[in-house]
């Protein structure tokens, strides 16, 4: 397992695999799983509900903005967004607030314009705790 001073863990997260990944030997693309292991070079391994597990790239794993990053985004454009877009955000904040998120996700890739507000890929969320985590060491913030 990967460990170092500004290792941010991915393990039992929830990820999507990208619907549109060009190259999935176990064939799960827009499945939803929870990762297990974490390698070295941006792998993990991700285990899937019918018991199959694979091992991808960061980059081809999809996962949810948080439920506030997703509501400021949503309140930030909804007037330059379609009425059916509107809806779809509000429904993939409704479900993430009943704890929804496999659903969540199937729902919110199937607008790309909500995808593109609601998803990042599992090497950007990384990057974001990463740069979390200096902005509150920097202010002396406990961690």
């Amino acid at each position: 397992m990967v460990r170092n001073k500004k290792y941010i863990s991915l393990i039992g997260k929830l990820v999507m695999v990208h619907p549109e990944l060009t190259t999935d030997p176990i064939n799960m693309r827009g499945n939803t799983g929870r990762i297990e292991e974490q390698f070295p070079d941006e792998v993990v391994k991700v285990s899937f509900g019918d018991g199959r597990s694979g091992e991808y790239y960061t980059n081809a794993l999809l996962m949810l903005n948080s439920e506030s990053s997703i509501i400021t985004r949503f309140l930030d454009n909804r007037i330059k967004l379609r009425p059916s877009d509107g809806d779809l955000f509000l429904k993939v904040i409704k479900l993430m607030s009943i704890h929804q998120q496999a659903l969540a996700m199937k729902e919110a890739i199937s607008s790309p314009v909500v995808e593109f507000y609601c998803m990042l890929t599992a090497d950007q969320w990384v990057t974001e705790q990463k740069l979390i985590k200096e902005i509150k060491s920097g202010l002396g913030l406990s961690l």
